[in-house]
């Protein structure tokens, strides 16, 4: 049976996190095919504390290697003209800071004509955090990335 995973985070930011990668692959993805999201605990090691990863896999086009160095960079909008109405192009900007900001980490990889997987990894055990997002930076980024959204 699987065990329960306990995650220590701000509830609001991961939500927007996993619904920002999720949408993005709904985005992507052609008619009836499949998107996969996996949970996978992560053991410990000595560079890393154990983790807790996730994985959105859709079953698009793909992203080109060039685009995809970029893809997470604030000051790159990858959407143009009527593909970019109503977005601000920093969805995965925010994603990977959200990620950052609970000592994880976002990274995208992607295959021509096959799709692209989305990964966030969050550790399991994160002292202090509860007071890191609780902090007047951690507010301060709350109230000005999605108070507007």
């Amino acid at each position: 049976a699987p065990q329960e995973v306990m995650v220590e985070m701000d509830e609001v930011l991961v939500l927007r996190l996993i619904g920002n990668l999720l949408a993005n692959a709904i985005h992507a993805a052609p008619p009836e095919s499949r998107i996969t999201i996996t949970l996978r605990r992560c053991p410990s090691s000595p560079a890393n504390a154990e983790q807790l990863r996730i994985r959105i896999t859709d079953e698009g086009k793909g992203i080109g290697a060039e685009t995809l160095k970029r893809l997470l960079s604030p000051t790159f909008a990858r959407k143009k003209g009527a593909e970019a109405a109503g977005s601000s192009g920093l969805g995965l900007a925010i994603c990977r800071k959200i990620a950052h900001l609970h000592q994880g980490a976002l990274s995208m990889t992607s295959t021509a004509g096959k799709g692209t997987t989305a990964q966030v990894q969050l550790p399991v055990c994160q002292p202090g955090l509860g007071a890191a997002a609780k902090s007047p930076a951690a507010a301060a980024y709350r109230a000005e990335n999605l108070s507007s959204k």
